[in-house]
Parts: C-alpha cells; structure tokens; sequence
C-alpha cells in the first residue's frame, strides 16, 4: 500500500513509521499496521524523496525540492533550503551535514556554510561536532573540520574488501561495510584533537 516500493528512508515518531519513496511520504501506524491515506504530508506526496531522518522531534527530509527540517510536535515548517543536496547526516537538530554531488556543507543557524570538495561521496557520517566519515566507494575518509584535516583509508589500511558499501561512525569507532564483510577501527585513539 506504500506510494511506491523503492523505499529510501524511514524515521520513528510517536508510534509511527515515517517512510520516504520515490513518490512522497507514507505514515504508517504500528499500533494498528495501517498506512494514514489521505494524509497530504507537507503537499510533498509527487516529490521524489532521497532521505528522511528523526531527531529531537523534528522531521528532516532531503529531495528533489531541496532540504526541510519540519517540527512535528507542532506540525510546522522550520525552515526549506530550495538547493539541491543528495545525501545529508545529523548528529541532532540543530548539526547538519549536506552534500551535493561533490561538495559538503555545514547547516547551522540556518546558513549553509562550505567544508570542502570532495569527489565520490556515497555516504556522510558525522561522529561529532567536528569529525565526520566519508564514503568514496573504494575508500574511505576522515574529515575534521575544525583542523581542516583529511586522512583516507582503504582495504591496504585494514578495510576489508574494495568497495564500501556503507560507512557509520561514533564518537570512537567507525565501521566499514564492504563487499568482503565488516570491519571496524578505533579512530578517535589516533586522531585525539588537544587544544
């Protein structure tokens, strides 16, 4: 019953499955299994979606009408950026992490601000307030934007296999999947930032 079977996203709130696809939002009910119909959720439902995410009671949605951050509590309109980004990450509301096809950006207070160039990129991760992960497919990336540092990582650092499939990071860890299984590596005990 979803608008479309290509799923890209999903987000829990207040007992309720927010699914994004390729044709619009669908609000599923896990009390009860059932879709909410008629819903018209933010008059988006013709859009094609790239992703949605659940923070601290906002709905953050990415697609082709750019980037929204929407308060359900209050079932209103935060704020719209009408540039196109592909892929984004957050580490709470008010921390986001953009990317277009080649370029990062900083989302905070509103301002969309530039991190770096960046080609390749399949997935961001956002560890903490200034270290984020980077997936170029066959490699991998360590950003720290305060310092403006890079260091990249491949299957001759460890990283088993050559491509990555996927990439998710804490404040300590980062773990790579990849086409010839999962690893993980300890990152925060070789690049501790000191004041």
């Amino acid at each position: 019953g979803l608008t479309n079977n290509y799923i890209n996203g999903i987000g829990y709130y207040n007992k309720k499955l927010y699914i994004s696809t390729n044709m619009g939002i669908n609000i599923l009910s896990i009390i009860d299994n059932s879709l909410y119909l008629n819903h018209k959720f933010l008059d988006f439902n013709t859009n094609l979606f790239y992703n949605l995410k659940i923070k601290d009671n906002y709905l953050f949605l990415l697609g082709d009408f750019g980037f929204l951050k929407y308060d359900l509590k209050n079932r209103q309109k935060i704020s719209l950026i009408n540039d196109r980004f592909y892929l984004f990450d957050l580490i709470d509301s008010e921390k986001i992490i953009l990317s277009n096809q080649n370029k990062l950006f900083k989302f905070i207070d509103e301002e969309i601000n530039f991190i770096s160039s960046i080609r390749n990129i399949k997935n961001i991760k956002q560890c903490d307030d200034n270290n984020l992960w980077i997936n170029q497919g066959n490699k991998a990336m360590l950003i720290n934007i305060e310092k403006k540092e890079k260091f990249k990582y491949n299957y001759n650092d460890g990283i088993p296999g050559e491509i990555i499939n996927n990439i998710g990071c804490d404040e300590s860890w980062a773990w790579f999947s990849t086409d010839k299984g999962l690893s993980f590596y300890n990152w925060k005990k070789y690049h501790e930032y000191k004041d």
